[in-house]
């Protein structure tokens, strides 16, 4: 998974400003895509591009829980089994996507692991030794994140709960609901991307349950909201920019191919550059979680202390 030669270590746990936490998290995952990316596209992607298959055959649309529920009340028959094998290949490939990202991070951050070989060995000899305790936490945390959302589409005026064509009968009225019933997600996303992400990964760096974790990572961050918040909005902004302009280049295969194949290949390319995204988003929200971390304890620092005292060579008494 990794060599010893290639080794650069991260630094997780460092004070960093607002600035320097999006700096970092961008350095962080172009110095580490090599290790990431090619365990996510044998894992991840694999899945994903079953579950996309799956769900676009039998659903008629891209992964989507909320449209499966709504879907298996109305079908009995066998296509149900295999609508939902499509949606469980989805939620694997977003496990194997947060775990190889969180297994990394942990890997390569020098405040957890002091030595080289400490990496390696960890990282390569029991890579998923602790994938099963982990699917279990993810598990709990997409079920929570899974509800907040649908708590949000509520407020959002999803389609699954309010009929539009008669909420909006004329522009004006259209996008002033519209922004109302935005506010709700602008304000609750980047903190329900922040804790989901770092309870998945203080439960894997502490080998604590996911409801532990998000606790703890809640009684740590409670007095940072506001940086956190900061923090997130400008990283979902960044990644909203870079999804959009990647989509909007792609209408142009419209007039090289079928609609259907413009339709497919837009599909998996779009949840590909997601994932791809999200990896950022987790970068980014355990650089935050190490910052708020090391502010309440002053890991850096003390990190510096203990290097300089292991470098300092004590000459033998005659």
């Amino acid at each position: 998974m990794i060599s010893k030669t290639s080794y650069s270590p991260l630094h997780i746990r460092k004070p960093r400003t607002i600035t320097v936490i999006i700096k970092d998290s961008l350095n962080h995952l172009s110095s580490e895509a090599r290790f990431l990316f090619p365990g996510i596209a044998l894992y991840s992607f694999s899945l994903l591009i079953l579950s996309l298959f799956l769900c676009t055959i039998y659903m008629g649309s891209q992964p989507d829980f909320i449209r499966l529920f709504y879907m298996l009340k109305e079908n009995k028959g066998s296509d149900s089994l295999i609508m939902v094998i499509g949606m469980l290949s989805y939620l694997i490939s977003f496990c194997m996507l947060t775990y190889i990202t969180n297994k990394v991070i942990l890997a390569r951050d020098w405040g957890h692991n002091k030595t080289v070989d400490d990496n390696y060995i960890k990282l390569n000899a029991g890579f998923f030794s602790d994938f099963p305790n982990y699917i279990i936490n993810f598990i709990i945390i997409y079920i929570f994140y899974f509800l907040m959302q649908l708590g949000l589409d509520a407020f959002s005026g999803s389609e699954l709960f309010f009929d539009k064509e008669e909420i909006y009968s004329d522009p004006t009225s259209y996008y002033t609901n519209y922004i109302i019933m935005t506010i709700p997600t602008i304000l609750v996303s980047p903190l329900l991307h922040y804790f989901c992400f770092t309870a998945l990964f203080v439960s894997l760096r502490d080998n604590i349950s996911s409801t532990d974790g998000l606790k703890k990572v809640m009684r740590i961050s409670k007095d940072k909201l506001k940086k956190i918040w900061i923090a997130g909005i400008l990283i979902l902004l960044i990644c909203y920019i870079s999804l959009s302009i990647l989509l909007f280049t792609m209408r142009f295969l419209h007039y090289v191919l079928p609609a259907g194949s413009v339709y497919a290949i837009i599909g998996f390319v779009s949840h590909v550059m997601y994932y791809c995204v999200y990896v950022f988003v987790g970068f980014a929200s355990v650089i935050i979680l190490g910052s708020i971390e090391d502010e309440n304890e002053g890991y850096y620092i003390k990190s510096k202390i203990d290097k300089i005292e292991d470098d300092a060579v004590i000459p033998p008494s005659v």
